[in-house]
C-alpha cells in the first residue's frame, strides 16, 4: 500500500510538472519569438537608412563606369544578413553590377529600388538605380535556435523535477499521508477511533492534529450517542405509555415494555402480530380506517378504539405517524388508556347536568331532558311545566345560615318527588327554585295527569312543618304553570312563560299556583318596551321636566312649582307619563339616575324663573326612598344648587310617607343632612300610606301634601271633609305647613281656604306643562 500510494502521488505530481513546463516553455518561446521579431523589425528599419548611403556611394563610381568599385562598395552590404542580391542598373536599365548571398535558395521578403544621383556644382540627374532584395533567413534561424535551446532546457529541467518529486513525496508527502490512511483503514476495521502517530512540523502535521482532533470529536460524540441511544432505549421501555411500530400491513414490529406489561403477553407473543387482534370492534378496519388514512395525510390524530386488555375491554386513543427508516415506511404509535378519563368525563357530564346538593337536574340537564321530551311527543301530547319557589327562602338563610338553608332544601326536594308521578321530570334550577315538567291532560283525555291536583299535592307537602336542628320550621311556595303547546312552542318559552306565572302567584298573596295567561306577556312585552325607552331616554337626553304651578289660594300667586317627570319615546315622540316607568326605574335601579337629571333640570329651571318673575320662587322635586340610601346624596344636592346658584331654602324636597315608616337610619341621617343644609322637607301624598304621626317628631318634615283622593271627594264626601279637616288642624297644631293636591274647582278652593289651607295645585289653576309652556303661563297669570 505504502509503494503504490508513493507511485501514484508520484505520477499526479509529474503529470502536473510536466503540464507546468510545457506551459512555460510556450510562454517562454513566444516570448524570445516576439523579441526576435522586434530586432528583425528594427534591422529592416536601420537598412532603409544604409540603402540610402549605400546608393550616394556608388553614384561616383557609376558614373566615371568603375564598376569594379561598386562591386566593391556593395560587397559589404551583400554580406550582411538577410540580404539576398543587388543589382545595379544604369540609366537604361542595363545591368551592370549583380551580386548574390550565399544562400541563393533564400526567399525574398522585401525589395528596396533606390535611384543614384550624381550630383556636383548642383547639377544632379540619376544615372541608374539600386535593387536589394531582403529575406527572413535571419529570423527563421532564431526561432529555431530558440526553440532547440528551451525544448533541452525543457527536459533538462523536467527530468530534474521528476527527480526531485519523486524524492520529495517519497520522503516527505507519503509517509504522513501513509500514516494517515493506516490509521482511517484501522478505524474503519476496527470500529474504533484511532490517532495518526506522526510528527510533522509542515502543514501535514496541522492536518493530522485536525484529524487527531477530528477523532477525539467524533469519539466523543459517538459516545454520547451510544448513551443517548441506552437513554432512549430506556425511556421507550419505561415510559408508561403503550409505545409501538407497525408495518404498513399492520403488524407489530416492535413494542415498549409497558405494551408488553399492559396487554400481560410475551414480547414474543405480541411481536410481529396482527395489530387487529388487540381491538375489540368488528366495525374496525386497519386498513381503511387507520392506514390508508396515515398514507395519505402522513399522520393520524386521536382514533378512538376499544382494546382487549385480559378481560376487560378498555378505550384507548391512538395517535401514529409514518417515519422513513432503512428506505422503507413504517408506522410509530402510541395508545393512550383514557379509561379514567372516561369515567371522569361522565362524572363532569353527570355535574354539568346534575344540583350537587340536591341529585336532581339542573338548569342545563332539565332543559336538555324537557326539549327531548318535546321532539318525541305526539301531537295529542300535551306538558305542564311548574316552576316552583319557595316564599321568604331568603330569610331563612339569613337567619339560621346556609347550611340549614341546604338541609330544608334536601328535605323539600325529596317531598316533592314523592308528590310527582313516575315519569315527571324534576330540577332544581338554582337556590330555592325547582321545575317540574309533568304529562298533563287535555281536553276529555284520560292519558296525563290532573296538572291541578298536582300542584295541590305538591304546595300541599311544602307547607308541612319541617323538624330541624330541634327547630319547627314552616315553609310555603309559590307555583307557575306553563303548558306546552297551548302556551309556548320552545323550552325557553315555556320556562319563561311559567316563571311569569310563578311572580304572578307570589303578587296574588304566595302559597298558591297561577297557571299563565298570555295576557301577562304583555304586561311583561310592555315592561320590556317602557324600560328600553327609560333607557334610552336617560341616554339620548329624552327626559323633559313639566311643572305644575303651586299657588297661594289666598293671594291667588304663584309661589313655586312641582316638577314632575316625564319621557319623550325616542321612536314615536310621544310623551311617555310616569305611570308606565317610574315603577320600572325604582325595579332596575335607574331612580338614581332619573333622580339626578330630574333635580339638575329643576333647579337650572326655578333658578331661570327666580331671576324673570319671583325671587322666592321654589321647586318642589320628589325623590325615591332609593335616592336616601346612596352615600353621596347630600353631596350631589350640594353641587346641583352651589352650580346654579340657588338657595337650598327654594328646594323642596318631596318623599313619601314609607321612608318615615322604615325608619332607617341612614334615612334619618341624609333627611336632617338636607334640612341643616336649608331644604325644605315634604310629605307627599299624606294620608294614603301608613301614616303613622310619631314620626312626624322624630323627622324634620316642614309641609304636608295632602293626597288628590281626599280633596276630589270632599265635595260629596262629608268623611273625606273630616279627613282634610283633621290634617290640617294636626299641621297647624305641629307648625306645619299644608298643600293640597288635586285641585279642581272652586268648592275645593273654597273649602279649603275655609279649612285654613293656604296652598293648593291643580287643574283648576294648571295642567302639568313643559317649561316654556309655564313660563308663558306665569307671563299671562
Amino acid at each position: 500500500m505504502k509503494k503504490k500510494l508513493t507511485i501514484k502521488v508520484a505520477g499526479k505530481l509529474a503529470i502536473v510538472l510536466l503540464c507546468a513546463l510545457v506551459v512555460a516553455t510556450f510562454g517562454s518561446y513566444i516570448f524570445a519569438d516576439k523579441r526576435a521579431t522586434n530586432e528583425y523589425e528594427s534591422r529592416l528599419i536601420t537598412l532603409d537608412e544604409e540603402l540610402s548611403v549605400y546608393a550616394d556611394l556608388i553614384s561616383g563610381p557609376v558614373w566615371g563606369f568603375d564598376y569594379k568599385t561598386v562591386e566593391s562598395i556593395l560587397s559589404i552590404l551583400i554580406s550582411q544578413p538577410d540580404i539576398i542580391n543587388i543589382v545595379v542598373l544604369d540609366h537604361n536599365e542595363q545591368q551592370i553590377v549583380t551580386l548574390l548571398s550565399k544562400d541563393k535558395g533564400a526567399t525574398v521578403l522585401i525589395s528596396h529600388s533606390l535611384p543614384v544621383l550624381f550630383s556636383r556644382s548642383g547639377f544632379e540627374k540619376q544615372i541608374g538605380r539600386l535593387l536589394v532584395s531582403v529575406g527572413n533567413d535571419s529570423l527563421l534561424s532564431k526561432r529555431k535556435e530558440t526553440l532547440y535551446d528551451l525544448v533541452s532546457l525543457s527536459i533538462g529541467i523536467f527530468f530534474l523535477l521528476s527527480i526531485a518529486s519523486w524524492l520529495f513525496v517519497k520522503f516527505v508527502v507519503s509517509r504522513p499521508l501513509n500514516a494517515i490512511l493506516l490509521t482511517i483503514n484501522e478505524t474503519t476495521k476496527d470500529d474504533h477511533f484511532s490517532r495518526v502517530d506522526c510528527s510533522c512540523n509542515d502543514e501535514f502535521g496541522i492536518v493530522i492534529d485536525g484529524y487527531n482532533n477530528l477523532q477525539k470529536r467524533l469519539k466523543s460524540q459517538h459516545d454520547h450517542l451510544i448513551e443517548s441511544g441506552r437513554r432512549i432505549t430506556t425511556l421507550y421501555n419505561t415510559t408508561p405509555s403503550v409505545l409501538f411500530s407497525l408495518s404498513l400491513e399492520g403488524d407489530i414490529i416492535d413494542a415498549n415494555d409497558y405494551f408488553i406489561d399492559y396487554f400481560g403477553l410475551s414480547r414474543e407473543k405480541a411481536i410481529n402480530q396482527p395489530f387487529m387482534n388487540f381491538i375489540d370492534s368488528d366495525s374496525f378496519n386497519i386498513h381503511d380506517d387507520f392506514l390508508s388514512p396515515l398514507l395519505v395525510n402522513q399522520e393520524v390524530h386521536e382514533i378512538f378504539i376499544m382494546v382487549n386488555k385480559g378481560d376487560d375491554c378498555c378505550p384507548v386513543l391512538l395517535d401514529a405517524k409514518l417515519h422513513f427508516e432503512h428506505d422503507s415506511q413504517i408506522v410509530l404509535a402510541v395508545m393512550t388508556d383514557i379509561s379514567g378519563l372516561v369515567a371522569t368525563q361522565k362524572e363532569l357530564d353527570h355535574q354539568a347536568t346534575h344540583d350537587l346538593l340536591t341529585g336532581l337536574l339542573n338548569r342545563f340537564g332539565f332543559q336538555n331532558r324537557v326539549e327531548k321530551r318535546l321532539v318525541d311527543c305526539s301531537s295529542s301530547d300535551a306538558y305542564a311545566l311548574i316552576m316552583i319557589d319557595l316564599d321568604h327562602f331568603k330569610s331563612i338563610n339569613d337567619i339560621f345560615g346556609h347550611q340549614m338553608g341546604d338541609s330544608i332544601i334536601k328535605i323539600l326536594s325529596k317531598r316533592i318527588i314523592e308528590n310527582l308521578p313516575d315519569d315527571a321530570v324534576i330540577a332544581r334550577l338554582g337556590g330555592d327554585e325547582f321545575a317540574v315538567l309533568i304529562k298533563g291532560q287535555i281536553g276529555g283525555s284520560t292519558q296525563g295527569f290532573d296538572v291541578s291536583c298536582c300542584c295541590r299535592r305538591i304546595l300541599a307537602c311544602l307547607s308541612q312543618s319541617i323538624l330541624i336542628e330541634n327547630r319547627t320550621m314552616n315553609l310555603s311556595g309559590s307555583l307557575g304553570v306553563s303548558y306546552y303547546p297551548k302556551d309556548a312552542s320552545s323550552v325557553n318559552e315555556l320556562l319563561r312563560n311559567a316563571d311569569i306565572a310563578m311572580y304572578r302567584a307570589k303578587q296574588m298573596g304566595r302559597g298558591t299556583e297561577y297557571v299563565f295567561e298570555h295576557a301577562l306577556q304583555h304586561e311583561i312585552t310592555e315592561k320590556a318596551r317602557y324600560e328600553e325607552i327609560l333607557r334610552r331616554a336617560l341616554e339620548e337626553d329624552l327626559v323633559i321636566v313639566f311643572y305644575q304651578p303651586i299657588i297661594d289660594l289666598s293671594s291667588q300667586a304663584i309661589v313655586g312649582a312641582e316638577a314632575l317627570v316625564r319621557l319623550k319615546d325616542p321612536d314615536t315622540g310621544k310623551i311617555v307619563f310616569p305611570d308606565s316607568f317610574i315603577s320600572i326605574a325604582e325595579e332596575t335601579g335607574l331612580i338614581i339616575q332619573l333622580g339626578e337629571k330630574v333635580l339638575q333640570q329643576s333647579v337650572e329651571d326655578i333658578q331661570k324663573l327666580r331671576r324673570e318673575f319671583n325671587n322666592d320662587f321654589y321647586v318642589s322635586v320628589n325623590f325615591s326612598n332609593r335616592q336616601f340610601q346612596q352615600d353621596n346624596l347630600v353631596t350631589t344636592v350640594v353641587s346641583i344648587l352651589e352650580e346654579n346658584n340657588l338657595p337650598p331654602a327654594s328646594l323642596l324636597v318631596e318623599l313619601t310617607e314609607s321612608l318615615l315608616i322604615q325608619n332607617n337610619s341612614q334615612s334619618h341621617d341624609v333627611l336632617t343632612a338636607l334640612h341643616d343644609l336649608g331644604c325644605k322637607l315634604a310629605i307627599d301624598d299624606f294620608g294614603t300610606g301608613y301614616s303613622a304621626l310619631s314620626y312626624l317628631n322624630q323627622f324634620p318634615i316642614d309641609i304636608l301634601k295632602i293626597d288628590r283622593s281626599f280633596i276630589a271627594n270632599c265635595e260629596s264626601n262629608l268623611t273625606d271633609q273630616s279627613l282634610v279637616a283633621a290634617i290640617l288642624n294636626m299641621s297647624k297644631g305641629l307648625g306645619l305647613k299644608v298643600v293640597a293636591e288635586g285641585v279642581e274647582n272652586d268648592f275645593q278652593k273654597a273649602f279649603l281656604l275655609s279649612k285654613e289651607c293656604h296652598l293648593g295645585q291643580g287643574y283648576l289653576f294648571s295642567r302639568p306643562v313643559p317649561f316654556d309652556d309655564f313660563v308663558r303661563y306665569i307671563k299671562n297669570y
